[in-house]
C-alpha cells in the first residue's frame, strides 16, 4: 500500500512548509544551499526519534522504480545501497527521494492507522476526494526542506540552483516558480506588529 492509497491528514502548503524548515532548524541547516542530509539523518535524527534508523536495504528490493521508502513501527528510512552511496556522494535524486521519504515520516507519522482510500460497499467503489495526497505532501516537505524560499531568494535561476542546491532541475524549477527571483521569507505577523508599533511610536 502506498501513500497515496491513504487518507492523510489534511495540510495546507503552509503548514507543511513550516514543518520542513523546522526540520532544517533541529538539523542546523540554517542558509546552507547544501546541507549534509545524510549525517543529519544518521546521527541528528535519533536524538529526537531514537528508535529512528535508515536502514541500506539490496538495490531493487524497494521496487516500484523507488529507491527509498519510509516504513512505521519503528519509524524508519529503507534506501538501496545505490542511493545510499549516491547520497554520500551528493547526488541530486537520492538528495530529492530520501527528503521525500522524511516528509512521510514527519507529515504521516501514524501511517499505520491511516485507511485505504478505497473502499468498497456493496460492489460500489467510492473514493475520497482529497485536496492534496500524502505524496503530494511529501513532495511540498521535499521542496521546502532541501530548497526553502530564504535559501532560493539567493539565486537568480534555477540552473544555479541545482547546481549549488544539489537537485534535480525540475525541483529547482519548481522552487524558483514559488520563490522567484529576490523574494523573501514573509515577515512573521507578531514580528511585524512589533515593527508596526515601533514604527508609529
Amino acid at each position: 500500500m502506498t501513500y497515496s492509497d491513504l487518507y492523510v491528514k489534511e495540510r495546507t502548503r503552509s503548514e507543511i512548509t513550516d514543518i520542513a524548515l523546522a526540520v532544517r532548524d533541529i538539523f542546523g541547516f540554517g542558509n546552507q544551499c547544501c546541507p549534509d542530509i545524510l549525517t543529519a539523518i544518521e546521527n541528528v535524527l535519533p536524538r529526537y526519534l531514537p528508535q529512528f534508523a535508515l536502514i541500506p536495504v539490496k538495490d531493487g528490493s524497494i521496487g516500484e522504480g523507488k529507491i527509498a521508502e519510509a516504513i512505521f513501527n519503528p519509524h524508519s528510512i529503507r534506501i538501496e545501497n545505490s542511493g545510499y552511496r549516491g547520497l554520500s556522494n551528493g547526488e541530486p535524486s537520492p538528495r530529492s527521494d530520501l527528503g521525500h521519504e522524511l516528509g512521510h515520516i514527519f507529515l504521516h507519522y501514524d501511517g499505520k492507522k491511516s485507511l485505504p482510500k478505497y473502499r468498497s460497499v456493496r460492489n460500489v467503489v467510492f473514493v475520497k476526494i482529497q485536496s492534496m495526497s500524502g505524496e503530494n505532501q511529501a513532495d511540498i516537505f521535499d521542496l521546502n526542506f532541501l530548497v526553502p524560499q530564504h535559501v532560493v531568494c539567493e539565486f537568480d535561476n534555477p540552473v544555479d540552483i541545482a547546481e549549488w542546491c544539489k537537485v534535480p532541475l525540475e525541483m529547482a524549477q519548481e522552487a524558483f516558480r514559488l520563490y522567484g527571483l529576490n523574494s523573501r521569507r514573509k515577515i512573521h505577523p507578531t514580528l511585524q506588529d512589533i515593527i508596526d508599533q515601533i514604527k508609529n511610536d
